[in-house]
């Protein structure tokens, strides 16, 4: 592994948005989707004041069911949803 002084180009900052099903958890608890989005709006802002990159993706599922991206929770992400979210940050690396 590389020391970060030893890479050819700066590291960055990649910011992934809270992501969820919306219908769980707003059941579980109402109006938490808004403070996530709230939360998400304030995560943007900082990348945009800094040297981050805001991941600006709505969804993770590319393609699978939602219930198939995200465990029975709502915001945990199953084997297949984090292997959609791998892809993502690939090709924005």
């Amino acid at each position: 592994m590389k020391r970060t002084a030893e890479l050819e180009t700066s590291p960055r900052l990649i910011v992934v948005p809270i992501l969820g099903r919306r219908e769980v958890l707003d059941a579980k608890s109402p109006g938490f989707s808004k403070n996530i989005d709230t939360y998400n709006e304030a995560l943007q802002a900082c990348c945009q004041r800094s040297e981050a990159v805001w991941l600006g993706v709505d969804s993770i599922e590319g393609g699978i069911p939602v219930e198939t991206a995200f465990c029975y929770d709502g915001y945990h992400l199953t084997k297949e949803g984090n292997g959609n979210l791998a892809r993502i940050l690939a090709q924005t690396l």
